[in-house]
């Protein structure tokens, strides 16, 4: 199914689902969370992430270059790419049409490029082209008109910040994997539609499903994001698989949506 759909996987624009996620006035200090003393702050808000056991380690990769891709601007502060995933092994979806997530440290003038491929097979399933991106955390969802990732099986995905059309090689480009998850019944049988994000979200971590928990907390901030408790879990989730620094930044950088 997936080959016969090639023709409509390439998006070149606004179809794809597309968010970019609202970072303002969310720098959490527990003035929610009743006066609990710094300790119980820590356990209240705990969102455990369980790592599955069984899967290799390909490393995702990080891009970083001048800001603006300006050659004639300074390394002194440096655009920071960073897709926001586990740094020691493959995230898990149990979602055919699950969502993909990165943090800029600047905006970076020029069009971002998302694409999401089938090792082996030439055509993306997905290509995404961005313009206007603003710093701060984004994210794009496969649509449901595309065909849905197939369980047990890997793909790539890759943000890309096109510094110079004509000259590609200048281009910041990180990418890391995905893969849909096998015998996720017992999870989906758990959540239900009744279910906050926040409960999804604590579902999803301790089943090991890294991109669901993250959608899900993220969910959750973006519909109340002055609400410290989901701020703090948030940034506990990413900060457990190694995503301190942006975990700090993630809660103050603003950003707005992409046309």
């Amino acid at each position: 199914m997936i080959l016969k759909s090639r023709k409509l996987a390439t998006l070149l624009s606004g179809t794809a689902s597309v968010v970019l996620l609202q970072m303002t006035g969310a720098h959490w200090n527990g003035s929610n969370l009743g006066g609990l003393t710094p300790a119980a702050i820590a356990l209240e808000t705990n969102l455990s992430y369980s790592p599955p056991q069984d899967l290799d380690a390909p490393k995702a990769s990080r891009g970083t270059g001048s800001r603006g891709c300006n050659e004639a601007v300074t390394e002194a502060a440096p655009l920071s790419l960073t897709l926001l995933v586990p740094d020691d092994h493959t995230g898990l979806t149990a979602s055919g049409h699950p969502t993909f997530s990165w943090h800029l440290s600047e905006a970076p003038e020029v069009a971002v490029e998302f694409s999401l491929v089938e090792p082996g097979v030439a055509q993306p399933l997905l290509t995404k082209t961005l313009d206007d991106v603003k710093a701060g955390v984004g994210s794009v969802t496969l649509p449901e008109e595309l065909p849905q990732l197939e369980a047990g099986k890997k793909y790539r995905w890759s943000v890309t910040v096109i510094c110079n059309e004509n000259r590609r090689s200048s281009d910041i480009f990180a990418q890391a994997w995905i893969q849909r998850a096998d015998r996720t019944e017992a999870v989906e049988t758990e959540v239900t539609p009744q279910m906050s994000a926040g409960d999804r979200a604590e579902v999803y971590a301790k089943a090991g499903l890294w991109y669901d928990a993250l959608a899900a907390i993220s969910e959750a901030y973006r519909a109340d994001p002055e609400n410290q408790a989901i701020a703090a879990r948030r940034q506990s989730l990413l900060e457990q698989v190694g995503l301190n620094q942006v975990a700090e930044a993630a809660i103050s950088t603003s950003s707005t949506p992409a046309d």
